[in-house]
């Protein structure tokens, strides 16, 4: 598992530091992803699973997904990489427990959400 959290820009700055890492190391397609994005609109967050962030995260702010249709625009938070996709899924179900939630709350409290 490889974790963006030290990568990650820290407040509301610009995510574009992320977004080139994500491009330069999303497309191999053998690797999936549990990413987490924050609503810029209702400042609440939405947990998912996929082989590519970035075509997860246009999906999400193009309108197509229901969950977050109301919630655009959508930013990246966080996101971790794993080598199956049964990893990513069970990992996606620990950030949407009530562990992954509180993990959530400490990560926005060091970042100043």
């Amino acid at each position: 598992m490889e974790s963006c959290e030290a990568r990650c820009p820290k407040g509301n700055g610009p995510q574009r530091n992320i977004y080139d890492f994500l491009i330069s190391t999303i497309y191999d397609g053998t690797m999936y992803f549990v990413y987490i994005l924050l609503s810029q609109k209702d400042h609440r967050t939405y947990v998912g699973y996929g082989n590519d962030v970035m075509v997860r995260l246009k999906r999400h702010n193009a309108g197509h997904v229901a969950a977050t249709k109301s919630r655009r625009p959508l930013k990246v938070l966080f996101y971790e990489k794993f080598e199956t996709e049964k990893e990513a899924k069970e990992r996606e179900l620990w950030w949407k427990s009530s562990a992954g939630r509180n993990r959530l709350k400490s990560i926005f409290k060091e970042r100043g959400f």
